[in-house]
């Protein structure tokens, strides 16, 4: 009676947690519709925003004008966990990265709590961040990201920053963006031939543009690394699912198998019972 009782306890903890991981599967689904609709229209956004500064740069090249870079890589990792090897993925693929690029001991802004963990030792750490859990996260995680951001540009006067975005992408692959210099088409065509008109000063024009990219990248790289780590983890929480509904199973087979043998045990033992006080009977009678 005490393995049977110790059986249904387990199955209901199993049940339990089965309930907890059809709930984290299913609000990944939902995070990941959210996520893909607004990815859409940020593209569209970026492009706009590409086509006004080649527009700025075809008429005054000078916009452009180059000067010393320090190396920024930004990692884009999970805040929470149950989301496999994601996190380590995206290292493997940095620490790649790294080995082809042509300057070494980038300065690095990790976001996430899981990222932060993993850093190897020796990383030259500027700042770990939270990361966004959820889309409804993603302005705060945005609004810390680029403060910080401004806070090390400061911390480097004059030296402009060279900031590189290594996250996973829509279909869970690694993906590294460029986000500062703004990566425009130097010398297209623009779409009117004569300079644009403008109300304030073309350089000051250039310096918001180049900021509203910024801000429309670092919106993209998150919304799009937000995606990839809940894929992750509904592909994750699936096959937990169904290794619980495997185990469940068992679980469910074993104590029904027990309960039988506990009714056969049963059955046999009144079945003997009634046998012998049969016989005592006949006994008694002769």
């Amino acid at each position: 009676m005490a393995s049977h009782r110790a059986l249904r306890t387990k199955l209901r903890a199993y049940r339990s947690l089965g309930e907890v991981v059809e709930t984290m599967r299913d609000l990944a689904l939902i995070e990941i519709g959210k996520l893909g609709r607004a990815h859409i229209a940020r593209r569209r956004v970026i492009d706009g925003i590409r086509s006004v500064a080649d527009e700025l740069l075809y008429h005054y090249p000078g916009l452009s004008a180059r000067q010393a870079l320090t190396p920024v890589n930004l990692l884009i990792g999970s805040e929470r966990g149950f989301c496999g090897d994601y996190n380590d993925r995206i290292l493997e693929h940095w620490q790649h990265h790294l080995s082809t690029a042509e300057t070494h001991g980038p300065i690095v802004i990790a976001v996430g709590r899981k990222m932060g963990e993993k850093l190897p030792p020796g990383t030259n750490l500027f700042s770990t961040l939270e990361g966004a859990a959820t889309s409804d996260e993603l302005d705060q995680t945005l609004t810390a990201v680029v403060q910080t951001i401004d806070r090390l540009q400061r911390s480097r006067g004059t030296s402009a920053l060279k900031i590189v975005a290594i996250y996973a992408d829509e279909n869970q692959g690694p993906r590294i963006d460029p986000i500062l210099p703004m990566h425009v088409s130097l010398g297209s065509a623009p779409s009117a031939r004569s300079a644009p008109d403008t109300n304030v000063p073309i350089a000051d024009l250039f310096r918001a543009v180049v900021d509203q990219y910024v801000s429309s990248m670092l919106a993209e790289a998150f919304n799009t690394a937000l995606i990839a780590e809940n894929r992750m983890r509904l592909q994750h929480m699936s096959g937990a699912a169904q290794r619980l509904s495997q185990r469940i199973g068992e679980l469910t087979r074993s104590m029904n198998r027990l309960r039988q043998e506990m009714i056969t045990t049963e059955i046999e033992t009144i079945l003997l019972g009634a046998s012998g006080s049969s016989s005592r009977r006949q006994r008694f009678r002769g």
